[in-house]
């Protein structure tokens, strides 16, 4: 059965919610606006690594057949909700900009490494070398890109105080 999309559209149903509901006061913005030639690279191979994540599974069948995929299934439930909690966290404590870059449960930048995991897990499960490619690419570029913003964040925070 072509289940496949299920992956890309678990993981995007936050996402969605998000852009009707935005956080309480937009990022704070940093000084220098011009990004370097390495964040434009990094956001380049987010965007290649996001579109390829959210397409790629369209074209697969699910099941659950082998002890692998079972455990990769596992991985990616485990990963799932970890996401939705710290989605949950961010709509329930004010839609706080700085929540989006925040550790939980000592995960740091968990609405980061969660969808990542989720979907090298989900390459395993669909036996996909290519979705797990994409996600590398992914995981490569919104690391960076958060951890820098993450960075960002608890500096201007050291400033305020």
């Amino acid at each position: 059965m072509y289940l496949g999309w299920l992956v890309s559209v678990l993981v995007l149903v936050p996402n969605l919610i998000f852009f009707k509901f935005l956080p309480a006061r937009s990022s704070p913005k940093s000084r220098g606006s011009s990004k370097s030639s390495v964040m434009k690279l990094m956001e380049y191979l987010e965007r290649i690594g996001q579109v390829g994540v959210f397409a790629i599974p369209f074209i697969y069948q699910t099941s659950v057949q082998t002890v692998l995929q079972k455990i990769s299934l596992s991985v990616m439930i485990v990963f799932l909700l970890i996401y939705y909690v710290a989605w949950l966290r961010f709509f329930l404590k004010g839609r706080q900009y700085v929540l989006l870059y925040s550790p939980l449960m000592g995960l740091p930048l968990p609405m980061v490494v969660s969808p990542i995991a989720y979907f090298l897990a989900a390459s395993v499960f669909l036996s996909s070398w290519f979705l797990g490619a994409f996600a590398v690419v992914l995981a490569i570029g919104h690391i960076y890109i958060s951890k820098v913003e993450s960075e960002r964040l608890a500096c201007q925070h050291q400033h305020q105080d």
